[in-house]
């Protein structure tokens, strides 16, 4: 079931505007998705077309996400996202 879908096409406006500033903006709905109020996986999944697995400021989004949402520091939410690649 898809429960949302954010599109950022930052090449076709004259503002830019990149799928990291749209995480940000939906940074609770995300950690509620992917993560339970323990920071255990909830089975939320994530999807990004281009890369293989998204780095550098997508990466610091969803970090910033779990930490903002959660409250995780930045070593847990760093350490989550791994676990979540794998």
């Amino acid at each position: 079931m898809l429960s949302g879908l954010r599109l950022a096409f930052s090449r076709d406006q004259k503002d830019k505007v990149y799928i990291q500033h749209l995480m940000m903006q939906d940074r609770d709905q995300l950690a509620e998705l992917m993560l339970d109020e323990c920071g255990k996986h909830r089975g939320g999944r994530f999807y990004l077309c281009g890369p293989t697995w998204p780095e550098g400021p997508v990466q610091d989004a969803i970090e910033q996400s779990f930490q903002e949402a959660r409250g995780m520091s930045k070593e847990e939410s760093s350490g989550k996202v791994q676990e979540l690649k794998e």
